[in-house]
């Protein structure tokens, strides 16, 4: 028999359940941890998502001005979205500046929240060194 000493702590946000001596609080607790993430990767403005379909739209009609200027804006409201700066590496691959697309690869990856960002950006750097 397992003895599981629980002791819960009061936060600003949530109540958070501490827990010791069992695999089972450890992966709850993991699990809530995943909730909260994914939370966040919601949490992204519809006015950003759209500013990035429009930066998007601007790269594919060669306006890289108005696509830098809308990845700025983008980047203002929510600087934690990793889609704002895979498409700003892309916009200066495009554009010839492959240590500045290099390092917005780098910081999509770090701000990577799935599985498959992870992947499209892991792609975009590898194709960046080909």
């Amino acid at each position: 028999m397992l003895i599981v000493l629980l002791t819960a702590c009061a936060t600003q946000e949530r109540n958070t359940l501490v827990a010791l001596g069992t695999e089972q609080a450890e992966e709850d607790e993991r699990d809530s941890k995943s909730a909260l993430y994914q939370t966040k990767t919601h949490a992204v403005p519809k006015g950003v998502r759209l500013l990035i379909q429009q930066a998007e739209q601007a790269i594919d009609d060669s306006a890289f001005e108005l696509a830098q200027r809308k990845l700025e804006r983008a980047q203002r409201l929510s600087p934690a979205y990793s889609r704002t700066y895979l498409i700003w590496g892309r916009l200066y691959v495009l554009s010839g500046q492959a240590s500045k697309a290099k390092h917005m690869f780098k910081r999509a990856l770090s701000l990577a929240t799935t599985r498959a960002q992870r992947n499209e950006v892991m792609d975009a750097l590898e194709g960046l060194q080909e």
